[in-house]
């Protein structure tokens, strides 16, 4: 039994001579294996970390942006608001000038018979006109049909000298 017992003793610690052995191996490549996942997990979040940062500062600059620029929209709004209605004032002001000056001219009644006055005037002109060219041409055809009966007249007469001598 001593034998037995020895052998199993023997054999029990080389069994566990063999686990720790084991353990110490795979405790010595366990932590670096941890190590290396743990580092690679770290750089990894800590890339995630900066893109996520580089992300939210943009996000924060494009929102100042569209900030500035609803600003800008607004003070623009207000101030062509302030434009239309000067406009407005300005041309109802001026419309109003307008119909006063007409209202001074009674409807431009007084201009309007002057107008008037000058057609009539310019179209019995322009009768009398024509009627004096009418009595121009009438002359002219007249001294021209006296000046071809005075040629006949003279080329006959000299036809008549010429023979007698």
């Amino acid at each position: 039994m001593l034998l037995r017992s020895g052998r199993r003793r023997r054999q029990g610690r080389s069994k566990q001579q063999k686990l720790v052995t084991f353990r110490t191996k795979k405790s010595n490549t366990l932590p670096r294996e941890l190590r290396s996942s743990l580092q690679a997990l770290s750089e990894h979040s800590l890339k995630t970390t900066r893109r996520l940062d580089d992300t939210y500062y943009s996000i924060l600059e494009k929102l100042s942006m569209l900030r500035s620029t609803i600003g800008g929209l607004q003070e623009l709004s207000a101030l062509t608001k302030e434009l239309h209605e000067s406009f407005q004032n300005d041309a109802d002001e001026f419309q109003g000038e307008v119909e006063g000056q007409i209202n001074v001219f009674n409807g431009f009644e007084v201009q309007q018979q002057q107008i008037e006055k000058l057609e009539t005037r310019i179209k019995a002109g322009r009768e009398k006109a024509d009627a004096l060219n009418a009595r121009l041409e009438e002359a002219r055809r007249h001294v021209e049909a006296r000046e071809r009966i005075e040629g006949e007249w003279e080329a006959k007469m000299s036809r008549m000298f010429c023979m007698r001598k």
